[in-house]
């Protein structure tokens, strides 16, 4: 299994991490977790091999079956979606596409030419037989077709084009090709991105049950807590190994740094009731060389104070104030019907949302949860019923991977403006710092910003009031 010892790596100036030491157990699940920027994904890239450390050593087994989540996500647009997933064990497949090729063929004719040629192609055909049954082939597209269904491609879009899916379920077959190769060591960054509910609890029952090892980043917390057997934290510019799952770790964590906290707290009124005795006697002949021993007592004290370091964590402050309270009723939705040509996505929906309500839109992709909110902002016009806004109710909407508000060349900074001509600089910079935009980094072009900083960005002018 991959090792790495006193590993390193740096971004500019910027340390990420350094001295990571960490020897992964076969099948062991590890939560990798960390602010954004920590490192998490550079050192996933840097155990695939796909980064090379700037200080230490990456040792991996040269037969080490290594799953890693592709990036290309446009490579396979013109095959069909079973055929991507097979392809995550490279053998087999190879060895499928040559056995179709070769069935293809004409059996040949007449003749000891022909002959010799026939009694090749069967010693070829039952080598791929073997092959493929040292493979469990024959078992193979009915579990790359499970790999699917679990996560929400339904079995009519098997043997379509990959070109035809959103990005968001491609990532999806990627994904079980992923699963696919069954491999030894899994290696999955945000695997839980673009899945909806459903998908998300199959993925996590089955990584649960995975019997190789696993190293996932995810900042679902319910996630890690139901498949992560061990958490590798990724700050301080370090990493720290916790047992146990999310929730272990958090106590574990807060636990640690109590302990130091106390102990230097113990530590230093140790120091100052010592220091006491040696300011008092230290001029007194029959008390001096008390006195210095006591002050090596002091030194020692000192070095044994623990380092408390700043987390790299960061968190959004967000605080939302209304305008002014609205009716008792803020929103009436009467027999709503809604459809994109073909059957309707959502038909004869009806609820009132009264102030002070919190209500959760979920269910499966393609449902019609953003039709719904699309079309209570009014993005969308129902094919019938009625959407009403109740008396002094103003709305705010933070759309699905919207980054349309932000036009790419303007600064933050002004591009808030923009949003609130009316607000003074002062309230504009607190805000941005609010959602972790401080110094220079508010000069940053929108277009520049990643996809993190844009949703904290476009979440801002609703910090800055409630509408």
């Amino acid at each position: 299994m991959i090792s790495l010892s006193d590993v390193s790596m740096r971004f500019g100036p910027q340390v990420l991490f350094e001295g990571v030491v960490w020897r992964l157990g076969p099948g062991r699940h590890y939560g990798l977790v960390g602010a954004n920027g920590s490192g998490k994904s550079t050192l996933l890239r840097l155990m695939a091999g796909e980064l090379k450390p700037e200080g230490g050593t990456v040792s991996r087994p040269n037969d080490l079956v290594l799953g890693v989540l592709p990036q290309d996500h446009t490579r396979y647009d013109a095959e069909l979606l079973l055929d991507v997933v097979l392809q995550g064990k490279r053998r087999l497949w190879e060895a499928l596409r040559e056995k179709a090729r070769l069935m293809a063929m004409p059996a040949g004719g007449e003749g000891g030419g022909a002959s010799t040629e026939r009694e090749a192609h069967g010693h070829r055909l039952a080598e791929l037989e073997a092959a493929i049954a040292d493979e469990d082939g024959y078992t193979a597209e009915p579990r790359a077709a499970e790999l699917l269904e679990g996560l929400g491609l339904l079995t009519e879009r098997h043997r379509k084009p990959m070109g035809e899916l959103s990005g968001g379920y491609r990532l999806r077959v990627l994904l079980a090709q992923t699963l696919f190769q069954q491999a030894q060591l899994l290696l999955l960054d945000e695997p839980t991105n673009h899945l909806d509910i459903v998908s998300i609890r199959w993925l996590e029952g089955y990584l649960r049950g995975y019997p190789g090892t696993v190293v996932l980043v995810s900042h679902d917390r319910h996630f890690l807590n139901g498949v992560c057997s061990d958490i590798a934290d990724l700050d301080y510019q370090a990493l720290t190994l916790y047992p146990g799952n999310y929730e272990r770790f958090l106590a574990a964590k807060v636990l640690d740094t109590h302990q130091k906290e106390a102990e230097t707290e113990r530590l230093e009124k140790k120091i100052a009731e010592t220091q006491q005795f040696i300011d008092r006697f230290r001029a007194k002949a029959t008390k001096a060389r008390q006195a210095n021993s006591r002050q090596k007592q002091v030194e020692r004290m000192q070095k044994a104070i623990p380092v408390i370091k700043t987390s790299s964590r960061r968190y959004p402050r967000f605080r939302f104030e209304c305008v002014r309270p609205s009716g008792q009723e803020v929103l009436a939705v009467r027999d709503v019907t809604k459809g994109y040509g073909g059957p309707p996505v959502l038909r004869g929906v009806s609820f009132v949302l009264r102030r002070g309500q919190k209500l959760a839109v979920v269910g499966p992709n393609g449902i019609g949860k953003t039709t719904l909110l699309k079309l209570i902002v009014g993005g969308l016009e129902p094919d019938a019923g009625q959407l009403k806004l109740g008396y002094e109710v103003h709305l705010g909407y933070f759309g699905q991977e919207d980054r349309s508000a932000l036009d790419g060349k303007t600064s933050l900074v002004d591009w808030l403006y923009g949003a609130a001509p009316g607000e003074t600089v002062g309230v504009i910079r607190g805000t941005l710092g609010r959602v972790l935009f401080s110094g220079d980094d508010v000069e940053k072009a929108t277009g520049a910003l990643s996809g993190g900083e844009a949703a904290r960005s476009i979440g801002a002018p609703g910090a800055l009031r409630v509408v």
